[in-house]
C-alpha cells in the first residue's frame, strides 16, 4: 500500500509540467450594481480612458456635479474631477474620498510583512499595489494591506482610491475597491447598491485575524465563516472555511482547534519508516520509532502556508482516496487534499473541515461559561460512509474502508485521585476490525483538561489466556487521547473481550476502570 501511493505521488510530480497556469475569472463589486443609466461627461472622457475606463473604475453613477469648486462626476469606484481654472487638458485629478470616508488605521510600526514591498506614511505597501497607486494617483496609504477572509481578497485603502488582489488569483491581478458607491450618496440615484464592506475604523478588534497576517499565506485557511467569538471552553475563536482558529489567553497565541478529533476525520495506525524524499515522501516520526508519510508535496504546501506541524499538527492518516481525483491525507487540526483534475496551482489545498465543523457545532449566540469538560472536545458521531485506504487512483484498486463501530454512550468517569476521565467506545465490535477507544482527562479539583498524561488498554479475550496492551499516546491541550486496537488474533465471532482502561496519575496509584465489548460476525 505504502510503495502504491510513492509511485502515486511520484507520477503527480510529473503530471505537474503538463499543465500550465490559470487565472480565476476577473471579479469587480460592480457586479451587483443595478446597471448606470449616467453617461459620462466629455470633458472626463479621455481622462476615464487613460486610467482603464469601465474596466478599472466602473460605469458613471451621477452627473456632473460641484464639490470644493472643482467639477466632479461619480464612477463606481472613484471620483474624477477636474479644476475649471486650468485648460480642459489639464488640471485632472482623483478625489480624495479616502478621507472623505474616514478611513483609519494603527500604522505597522517596524512590522514588515514578506510580502511587503515598500514603507509609506508609516504603512507598509502591499507589493502589487506599488504600481497602480502611481498609475491612478492613489496619494497616501490610510490602511494596512489586510487579508479579507470574508471576501477573499487582499485589501488596502489610499487617499483617492482603494486596491485588492483575489485570493484565488495568483497573477494577483489588481482592482479597485467601490469608493464611489460607498462615498456617493444624494447625488448618485436611487438604484446605486452601496456594497457591505467594512472600512478600517469600522472594524472591531480581532487579535486573531492580526495575527494570522503573520503567516506566511493564511488565505490558504479559506473563506472566514464567522465573526470571532467565544466559544463553550471560554476561547476566543474565528471559523474559517478549512480551520477553526482560537487564542489562548495564557500565551496569547493563535492555535488550531484539533478538528480531527471533533469530527472524528478517518486515522491509521503509524507504521515504520520506509521511504525518503527520494520517493516523494517525508517521513513524520510520532513515537517508538513509529509514524505517517507525508508526501513532499504535502510537507512543503503546509511549511510554506502556515507553519508546518506548529499549526497542522502531527498526521494521523496515511495518503487515501477520496474519489478517482482526489486523494486525501488527514492532519490533528487540518487535512490536506489533493485534486488531480485542478490547475497546477490550486491541486494541493486544505479540505473544507472547518465548515464541516461549523455545521457540526454551531456557533453560540453568546459567551458561557466554560463547563465542566469541554463538550467541544467531545468525539463525533462517526461518519456514514468513511473515504477508501490509500491506493493509487490509477494504479491499484482501492481495498474497502474499515467500517467503524457505533459508539455507546460515555463510560461513568473514575473520579479518585487526582485525575478523572471520561472514555467512550463501542459495545460490539465486527469481527476482523479496529477497536477504537476515545479519552478525555481532566483535573478533579478545576475540572480543566489535564495535558501530557499517559494511558493504557489492557484487553483479554474471555476465557483465554492472551493478554494485549496498548499505550494511548500523551493527552494534547484539550485533555483528549485516543487509541486504536488492531484485530485480536484469538477473537472469533461471540467472543466477549474484557479491556481495562488505566491512566497513570503524577503522584500514586494508576486509576483504571474496566469494560468490554462484544465480537460478532455479520454473515
Amino acid at each position: 500500500m505504502k510503495k502504491a501511493a510513492s509511485i502515486f505521488w511520484v507520477s503527480l510530480g510529473l503530471l505537474l509540467l503538463l499543465f500550465t497556469a490559470a487565472c480565476g475569472p476577473e471579479e469587480n463589486f460592480s457586479d451587483d450594481s443595478l446597471g448606470s443609466s449616467y453617461a459620462g461627461d466629455p470633458l472626463f472622457q479621455s481622462y476615464y480612458d487613460s486610467l482603464g475606463g469601465q474596466q478599472s473604475l466602473g460605469a458613471f453613477i451621477s452627473d456632473v456635479i460641484q464639490k470644493d469648486g472643482l467639477d466632479c462626476q461619480y464612477t463606481e469606484n472613484a471620483l474624477l474631477c477636474h479644476d475649471p481654472q486650468k485648460r480642459s487638458d489639464q488640471g485632472f485629478s482623483l478625489y480624495p474620498l479616502g478621507r472623505e470616508l474616514q478611513i483609519t488605521d494603527v500604522q505597522d510600526a517596524q512590522r514588515k510583512p514578506g510580502d511587503a514591498a515598500q514603507t509609506n506614511n508609516g504603512f507598509w505597501v502591499f507589493a502589487p499595489f506599488v504600481e497602480p497607486a502611481q498609475k491612478f494617483g492613489a496619494g497616501k496609504p490610510l490602511s494596512r494591506y489586510w487579508h479579507d477572509y470574508e471576501n477573499q481578497q487582499t485589501q488596502q485603502w489610499f487617499e483617492t482610491v482603494g486596491f485588492y488582489t483575489r485570493f484565488d488569483d495568483p497573477t494577483q491581478q489588481v482592482h479597485l475597491l467601490p469608493y464611489g458607491r460607498m462615498a456617493c450618496k444624494a447625488e448618485c440615484g436611487p438604484g446605486t447598491i452601496v456594497p457591505d464592506l467594512a472600512i478600517p475604523q469600522q472594524r472591531s478588534a480581532n487579535p486573531i485575524l492580526e495575527q494570522l497576517d503573520r503567516l506566511q499565506n493564511a488565505r490558504v485557511l479559506g473563506r472566514q465563516l464567522t465573526d470571532m467569538y467565544q466559544a463553550s471552553d471560554g476561547y476566543q475563536q474565528v471559523v474559517f472555511e478549512n480551520a477553526v482558529v482560537f487564542l489562548d489567553p495564557t500565551s496569547n497565541q493563535i492555535s488550531l482547534r484539533p478538528l480531527s478529533q471533533l469530527l472524528n476525520l478517518y486515522s491509521d495506525l503509524p507504521g515504520p519508516p520506509k521511504y525518503n524524499r527520494k520517493d516523494k515522501m517525508v517521513f513524520y516520526p510520532l513515537s517508538d520509532g513509529r509514524g505517517f508519510h507525508v508526501p513532499v508535496d504535502f510537507d512543503n504546501f503546509l511549511n510554506q502556508t502556515i507553519s508546518g506541524q506548529d499549526l497542522a499538527g502531527n498526521p494521523i492518516s496515511a495518503v487515501y482516496t477520496v474519489s478517482d481525483t482526489i486523494a486525501r491525507q488527514n492532519f490533528e487540526n487540518v487535512a490536506v487534499e489533493y485534486h488531480r483534475d485542478s490547475p497546477p496551482e490550486y491541486r494541493v489545498r486544505l479540505a473544507p473541515i472547518g465548515r464541516q465543523y461549523l455545521e457540526k457545532f454551531g456557533q453560540p449566540t453568546g459567551p458561557s461559561a466554560p463547563p465542566p469538560v469541554q463538550p467541544e472536545a467531545q468525539p463525533p458521531a462517526e461518519t456514514p460512509a468513511e473515504p477508501q485506504p490509500a491506493e493509487a487512483p490509477q494504479e491499484l484498486p482501492s481495498a474497502p474502508a474499515p467500517q467503524e463501530p457505533q459508539l455507546a454512550e460515555p463510560s461513568k468517569s473514575s473520579d479518585s485521585g487526582q485525575l478523572g476521565f471520561l472514555y467512550r467506545s463501542a459495545a460490539e465490535i465486527q469481527e476482523g476490525t479496529d477497536f477504537k477507544v476515545y479519552l478525555l482527562v481532566f483535573d478533579n479539583m478545576n475540572l480543566r483538561p489535564a495535558k501530557g498524561v499517559r494511558a493504557r488498554i489492557e484487553l483479554n479475550v474471555l476465557g483465554k489466556t492472551s493478554t494485549y496492551e496498548y499505550k494511548f499516546q500523551a493527552t494534547n491541550s484539550y485533555g483528549w487521547t485516543a487509541v486504536v486496537v488492531p484485530p485480536l488474533p484469538d477473537a472469533a465471532d461471540s467472543n466477549v473481550v474484557n479491556y481495562k482502561i488505566c491512566v497513570e496519575q503524577p503522584a500514586g496509584e494508576d486509576i483504571c476502570e474496566e469494560d468490554s465489548f462484544l465480537v460478532w460476525n455479520p454473515r
